[in-house]
């Protein structure tokens, strides 16, 4: 059967008032809820390779995702030993040389007769997107001044991935016993579209970060890692991540020479194109499609409410509320079994 929809001014009045304080607490607590649904979304990694571990491995839950997370922890430091060192001096020189990149571009602007007021207004623009880039570098990245966010998103992803039963159990008791089993079937349907959005958006951050890393490099890039690692780190956020991250490449090929900066955006262009048209819609046969618009706009309302952690989570919490939508209001409310991606 499906779940309740209130019904009577009685109910009604119940469900707008608890829906009131549920607001209300959230507001008061929005960074406590948004690192516990980074720390969701870590425990639908783990638990999305641990069932594929079990597929070929004679052993449970609990095994399996714990030898995914000593996997995970082992390929993180092999990785930092073994050019995490490189990456750090690059970054630090990239981030030091982009305001010169800044001013030879406004220099070169200048010269072309580009107004001073538009040149103004560039810079501002500029200043709010490197302040969004360390903002999201910091967030994502570093660990002094955040471990206590770290560990809350670790622990809660840890004890998710070890036993999901309990917990889904747990969240199931609160609703109705009649409609418990309607209560499953959408809590798997979300935990499916977690799993399946995280696995897809890992496997396009390390293509994209890989051969962004290592297409610089060929065309004898300066920061080639760093900014490898930059564009990879970004495409967590689908649309706006990419962009932005190509920002500081653009700025240095400039720096180098306007045949460089042509090879440099080529390169970017061909690689997010294969990103966008090819892997992306792959990878969306097995999760939730969010059009590109929504996905947009739903980023930009949780940047400005949220900031940076709103426009991390931003995108994976659009396809939680798209399937929501459709068990619950279209399926459950409507009647209509058509499916939100058609």
């Amino acid at each position: 059967s499906s779940l309740p929809i209130p019904s009577g001014p009685a109910q009604s009045a119940a469900w707008l008032a608890g829906a009131a304080i549920g607001l209300y607490t959230l507001y008061v607590a929005v960074d406590v809820f948004l690192l516990a649904f980074l720390g969701v979304l870590f425990s639908a990694l783990i638990r999305g390779a641990a069932s594929v571990l079990k597929h070929r491995l004679p052993i449970g839950d609990a095994p399996a995702a714990g030898l995914v997370v000593l996997t995970l922890f082992a390929v993180t430091v092999a990785t930092f030993w073994w050019m995490g060192s490189t990456v750090v001096t690059q970054a630090q020189s990239l981030w030091k040389s982009l305001p010169s990149a800044l001013g030879g571009l406004t220099t070169q602007l200048r010269q072309l007769g580009i107004p001073a007021e538009v040149l103004a207004s560039a810079q501002e623009r500029w200043s709010n997107t490197s302040s969004v880039l360390g903002q999201i570098g910091k967030a994502l990245l570093s660990t002094a001044g955040s471990t206590a966010d770290v560990a809350l998103v670790l622990a809660i992803g840890l004890f998710l991935s070890l036993q999901p039963t309990l917990y889904a159990r747990g969240l199931v008791a609160l609703i109705p016993s009649t409609h418990r089993g309607r209560a499953r079937e959408v809590l798997a349907s979300v935990d499916e579209t977690l799993r399946y959005w995280m696995a897809g958006r890992l496997l396009l951050m390390v293509f994209t970060g890989t051969f962004t890393g290592v297409g610089l490099w060929m065309l004898g890039m300066p920061y080639a890692a760093a900014l490898g690692l930059l564009v990879g780190v970004l495409s967590f956020i689908p649309n706006i991540g990419p962009i932005l991250a190509a920002l500081p490449a653009l700025l240095i090929a400039l720096m180098e020479s306007s045949s460089k900066l042509m090879q440099v955006g080529l390169l970017y262009l061909v690689i997010q194109s294969l990103d966008g048209y090819l892997l992306t819609p792959m990878v969306n046969q097995k999760s939730v499609s969010v059009p590109p618009a929504l996905d947009i706009a739903g980023l930009m309302l949780m940047g400005v409410l949220f900031g940076t952690l709103g426009l991390i989570v931003a995108s994976p919490l659009i396809a939680v509320a798209m399937v929501l939508t459709q068990k619950l209001y279209l399926e459950d409310h409507l009647g209509d079994e058509a499916d939100i991606d058609d």
